[in-house]
Formats: C-alpha cells, sequence, structure tokens
C-alpha cells in the first residue's frame, strides 16, 4: 500500500511539474520568440514607455526612472532602471535590482517576455508595450 501511495504522490508531482512547464515552453516554441540583445533596442523597450500585464502597469522614463503600480491598487512605487549588456535591471528604487533577458514576439512587436532571477527564484513577466507615460 505505501509503494502504492508513494507511486500516485509522484505521478501527481510529475503532472504539476509538466502543467508548470507547460506554458513557457509553449512561450518560447515555434519561433514566436526573439532574443532582445543590443543595447539600444532595450534602452528603446523602456525609454518613455508604458507596460502593461495582468498584474501591473509600469511607467519608465528615459533618465532610468519609474513607477509600478499592481493592478487595483492605488499605490505608486518608484522604479529605477538601466540596460546592462544584454539585460535590463529594474527594480524599487534604492534596491537591487532584479535583471532580465527580454524577448519579443515576432507575431506581436509589442509583447515581451523579460526572464531573470531574484533571491534564487526564477521570474517570468509577460508584458505590452506603449509608447509614451504619463507625467510624474
Amino acid at each position: 500500500m505505501h509503494q502504492l501511495s508513494t507511486f500516485k504522490a509522484g505521478a501527481l508531482y510529475a503532472a504539476i511539474a509538466s502543467c508548470l512547464l507547460i506554458p513557457q515552453a509553449a512561450a518560447q516554441g515555434a519561433g514566436e520568440w526573439a532574443d532582445v540583445k543590443d543595447p539600444q533596442e532595450l534602452r528603446a523597450l523602456y525609454a518613455d514607455k508604458t507596460h502593461r500585464s495582468r498584474a501591473f502597469v509600469g511607467y519608465y522614463r528615459a533618465d532610468g526612472t519609474g513607477l509600478l503600480q499592481a493592478r487595483g491598487s492605488a499605490n505608486r512605487v518608484p522604479r529605477a532602471w538601466a540596460v546592462r549588456g544584454d539585460q535590463v535591471c529594474t527594480g524599487p528604487k534604492d534596491e537591487e535590482p532584479t535583471c532580465f533577458h527580454l524577448q519579443r514576439s515576432t507575431k506581436k512587436p509589442n509583447e515581451v517576455l523579460a526572464q531573470g532571477e531574484r533571491r534564487g527564484q526564477k521570474v517570468m513577466l509577460w508584458f505590452t508595450v506603449e509608447d509614451g507615460i504619463p507625467k510624474f
């Protein structure tokens, strides 16, 4: 009986793991995403741009500052961003940033996938980029 329970638990963990991996594999599959490594192109994705996702709206100035607002919240958190090599590093102002490798959708160039790591945890963000920011 114990072996059967161990088998069921293993199968459950495998099923959960495969469900977690499917979106990432699908997002990177079939040549739908192209790496963005050029520092000028990376800068162009942040300088005076608005980033929108289901979870947040971010506003980024060309001077390396910005604001992030979680959906459903009135709080705006000051941000800082900078291009470092082939990554964009961003985070709360005066804190250690998270650096991201960016990919752009080949079908919808305003869609961006950002992948990084923070405190040993993988971080993946999917957002759209729009020209312009509000005054702040």
